[in-house]
């Protein structure tokens, strides 16, 4: 019996919507063997409260270290969990929110969140305008910013854009630290009620690509030394893909040069594509709440888009050239600047290539 051997080729599929191309390699026949076929998953939908619940139940029972059946002692049998987790059943929210209390999430936010679901019973509707499950906004304060964070480490697939900070996931730890504070909450009160996602798993398979709009490499943040540091983190990640462009999983960074052809994600600060438990939904973390949307022609658009822009020409060598002409663009003062809203003119660097201006 031949053994066939799989490599997808292209790092992300918006949407869920268009087959993905995979090359199917028949063992020891070489070239000659391979041949191009089209797998179309089923991408059944799934509203995005659910897919969101099912990541933030699974990352809080493992900082937790529970087993699935530890749930049994509130009364929820593990096999219902599993299923939650999965996105694939959301019922009886009274249930819900008494695993959610157990894991250790307040009783108040728990029903908070468990409202948000479509009754058990809710048919969605096929109307061009959508249906209002469509789209779920966490209102959840620090809780809502947790979850965002389970998502993002528990997807498979990301392709994030932004255009006035940098992503957390690309980060160096005193850019972050500064565009941080002074916070929403204290120091001390985050690093409590974060501490629990570092004891949950990221994906090991996660495939990110990040797509810098070219302002925001001349943002100021914090003061010349942090920024010339940050860019060459960014140039030491471009290098790790140049040197290895075959690698299955990682990090990729592309640069929008100023004056890119516009795309339809270009209308605010940030946004992301991101395929987790197997479904496709788009996120926009800017904004007092994160927005999270499935299912909808905007989310497949937006896809579209943020996937082509990740194949633009140039690949990571122009976007090296970009990242080492802000570098050298930096101011030559290290003195720092007083962080201030993130679209205030101040902000932005007089020293701009000519391009900018």
């Amino acid at each position: 019996m031949q053994a066939h051997r799989e490599k997808t080729v292209a790092p992300f599929f918006p949407g869920g919507h268009h087959p993905a191309v995979v090359y199917v390699r028949s063992g020891g026949c070489g070239a000659a063997g391979e041949r191009v076929v089209r797998v179309n998953p089923d991408n059944g939908y799934r509203p995005p409260a659910r897919l969101v619940l099912g990541v933030y139940l699974r990352a809080l029972r493992e900082s937790r270290g529970e087993l699935l059946w530890a749930t049994e002692r509130v009364g929820v049998s593990g096999t219902l969990v599993n299923r939650w987790e999965l996105a694939r059943f959301v019922g009886e929210p009274e249930k819900v929110a008494r695993v959610l209390r157990f894991y250790g999430v307040p009783s108040d936010e728990a029903h908070r969140l468990v409202g948000q679901f479509p009754p058990r019973r809710h048919r969605r509707s096929e109307s061009v305008q959508g249906d209002r499950f469509d789209v779920f906004t966490d209102h959840g304060g620090v809780h809502a910013w947790a979850r965002l964070r389970a998502v993002d480490r528990a997807a498979s697939e990301v392709v994030e854009y932004a255009a006035l900070r940098l992503p957390v996931s690309v980060r160096t730890a005193a850019y972050d630290g500064w565009v941080m504070r002074p916070g929403p909450v204290s120091a001390e009160e985050g690093q409590e009620r974060f501490s629990w996602l570092g004891k949950v798993t990221g994906n090991p398979l996660q495939r990110r690509t990040v797509l810098l709009d070219e302002s925001v490499l001349y943002r100021t943040v914090g003061n010349a030394a942090l920024m010339r540091r940050q860019i060459r983190s960014l140039v030491q990640l471009v290098d790790q893909e140049i040197r290895d462009p075959e690698a299955a999983s990682g990090m990729r960074v592309r640069v929008l040069p100023y004056g890119a052809r516009p795309y339809p994600f270009q209308d605010g600060p940030a946004v992301a594509a991101v395929r987790v438990l197997g479904r496709d939904m788009v996120c926009r973390p800017g904004g007092p709440a994160p927005v999270y949307e499935a299912g909808t022609q905007a989310v497949l658009e937006v896809s579209r888009a943020l996937t082509a822009a990740a194949f633009q020409e140039g690949g990571p060598e122009r976007t090296r050239e970009l990242l080492v002409r802000a570098a050298a663009a930096c101011p030559a003062s290290d003195e720092p600047s007083a962080p201030s809203a993130p679209s205030a003119p101040s902000e932005v660097w007089t020293g701009f290539p000519a391009a900018l201006s």
